[in-house]
């Protein structure tokens, strides 16, 4: 009896959830074909690694009330790769071609997921389209075809590979702690910031000038990325947002002990 009351007065140890946004799309799985929301494992495996709870976050609900709840069940948020983000939120041609692949749905999730994440001060890690939802999200702007713009191959080498080029960093910057002045990621998209939103600045660019990385300018967590780190072996990205302090603030003391 006096064990369970011990055990009763600890408190909790509860590791941070990170909700993960997700795709919507037609997928196959033993005899069966239907549409289904998914997320590649890669980003479940580097939050389950870095000591997070992966909580999936259905892209299929648009923007709707469901994102408070469900940012209540969650210590951070990670918007990962995908698809264009839509024409209509860049103002870009309505004419299709072989560039647009969007979902009104998912723009409308992640668009009104991080608008409220940034007002709830809920840490943010947003990876490739993750970074250009982030920036649109807040009035910044995109190029909608790197190559056709003039820039390098080096973003998008071969459809459906990953490629490593490099990254200069900003001095001072929470990258560069991170990676040192330069980094090597690998790389896959064919969209990129143009104007940044205000509330950001950049703090990495790849050779030929194009954004890889921005920060929150002020306290703020909120991490972008243009490259695919969880293809890559490093893991700071992703150990960062599992123990960012907002993160923290929330948990039981000893877990964050533990944890440093």
């Amino acid at each position: 009896m006096v064990q369970a009351n011990q055990s009763a007065e600890r408190p909790i140890v509860r590791a941070p959830t990170i909700g993960i946004s997700t795709y919507a799309t037609p997928a196959d799985w033993g005899s069966w074909s239907a549409d289904a929301v998914l997320t590649p494992a890669a980003y479940v495996e580097r939050i389950l690694k870095a000591g997070g709870v992966p909580l999936l976050l259905p892209a299929t609900i648009g923007e709707s009330h469901h994102v408070h709840q469900l940012l209540d069940m969650v210590d951070g948020v990670m918007l990962i790769g995908g698809e264009d983000v839509c024409g209509v939120r860049v103002d870009r041609s309505e004419t299709p071609d072989e560039h647009m692949h969007h979902s009104d749905d998912r723009d409308a999730f992640e668009i009104a997921l991080v608008r409220e994440a940034w007002d709830r001060q809920i840490p943010i890690l947003a990876i490739c389209r993750g970074a250009q939802v982030l920036n649109v999200a807040f009035g910044g702007t995109l190029i909608e075809d790197l190559v056709d713009a003039g820039y390098s191959t080096e973003h998008r080498a071969v459809r459906g590979e990953f490629h490593n080029h490099e990254v200069t960093l900003e001095p001072g910057s929470a990258l560069a702690e991170m990676y040192g002045p330069l980094a090597h990621v690998p790389s896959h998209h064919h969209q990129a910031v143009a104007e940044l939103a205000a509330k950001f600045r950049v703090t990495g660019r790849a050779a030929d000038g194009v954004i890889e990385a921005f920060e929150a300018k002020d306290d703020q967590f909120a991490l972008a990325v243009q490259w695919h780190p969880e293809e890559g072996i490093e893991e700071h990205l992703f150990d960062a947002l599992v123990k960012a302090p907002d993160v923290h603030s929330t948990l039981d003391p000893e877990w964050v002990l533990e944890q440093q």
